[in-house]
């Protein structure tokens, strides 16, 4: 499945070169390793980060979105660049700013090839020489590389092929964790309930008065029809409902391990792909706030009653 944008933003993501398969770059047969191309990556991004910090309250450099990579005019700037994608398009992307020009260009289709371009060395101001690097793209009609598709396909989000970026990825998974959440407070809610209904029917019955001594009535007196008991009625009737409560409890829970599952899936093939934006180690979690579980145990060893235990859980947002 495949779901297109419908515009194009004035920053995206591009698919530049391709890493660890041969390609003619218009001389001829290349192929980058992965090791070469982490380095690279690793010289630009050092590069960009040189430009930020010593850009001195003013704007910083960025390497350039050219044409055909020559002259001084500029299509836009290349903000960063990264390793990223699976089989065939696992490569360099980089993330364009468009000018205004080149933004329309691209969403009317005149302008839809990219060519990267691949310094050798390149000097800081601070004497600094750092290379190989990526130190401008630009937009062709003859690209060196063909075999890299359009700019209008990097920005295709193909589901199948696992390209989709990262903030989308964890869009998803932001979304899906909402609802689990909300699942878990369906369900958690339910549960109480069931629990505090079967607790309040589960209880034995008082001992019901002596029946009336029909010994000593008189003869010919007709035997008093049975009274049909309602309550034990009712309590099929609730016990049937408890039942159901249980279940629907049930299924929400295999939905919820079932989502989780999906997950779980999306986390792992976003690591698989590599789209960490600067390659840092994942922090530690931070203490959570009170969960809704822990706000319950401690209601409950309060000595508060069950049910007010569930209105204040949701009173308090849980």
């Amino acid at each position: 499945m495949r779901l297109r944008l419908s515009a194009v933003s004035a920053e995206q993501w591009i698919f530049m070169a391709p890493v660890g398969r041969s390609f003619f770059d218009g001389r001829r047969m290349r192929t980058i390793t992965r090791e070469q191309a982490e380095e690279i990556v690793a010289n630009t991004r050092e590069a960009m980060r040189f430009f930020k910090a010593n850009a001195r309250g003013q704007t910083p450099y960025t390497f350039p979105v050219k044409t055909d990579h020559q002259g001084p005019e500029r299509n836009g700037d290349l903000l960063e660049v990264k390793l990223a994608g699976e089989g065939d398009l696992f490569g360099f992307y980089g993330r364009v700013r468009w000018n205004k020009d080149a933004q329309r260009a691209v969403e009317a289709r005149r302008l839809q090839h990219v060519s990267i371009g691949i310094g050798s060395g390149y000097d800081l101001d601070d004497g600094t020489r750092l290379g190989p690097l990526v130190d401008e793209v630009s937009v062709t009609a003859t690209p060196r590389i063909t075999s890299i598709g359009t700019i209008q396909d990097t920005l295709t989000l193909r589901l199948s092929r696992g390209t989709l970026s990262e903030e989308k990825v964890e869009e998803i998974v932001k979304l899906l964790n909402q609802l689990i959440e909300n699942q878990n407070a369906q369900a958690t809610m339910i549960g109480d309930l069931a629990s505090v209904i079967e607790n309040a029917t589960g209880e034995e019955p008082e001992d019901a008065p002596e029946p009336p001594d029909v010994e000593n009535s008189k003869d010919g007196d007709e035997e008093p029809a049975p009274v049909e008991n309602s309550k034990d009625g009712e309590d099929d009737e609730t016990r049937a409902s408890i039942a159901a409560l249980v279940k629907l409890v049930q299924d929400s829970t295999k939905e919820q391990q079932e989502v989780r599952a999906s997950i779980t899936a999306l986390e792992s093939r976003l690591a698989r792909l590599n789209l960490s934006q600067r390659g840092n180690a994942p922090t530690q979690p931070k203490p959570g706030p009170v969960t809704r579980e822990s706000r319950k145990a401690e209601l409950l060893a309060q000595g508060v009653d069950p049910l007010e235990v569930i209105r204040k859980l949701h009173s308090e947002g849980f």
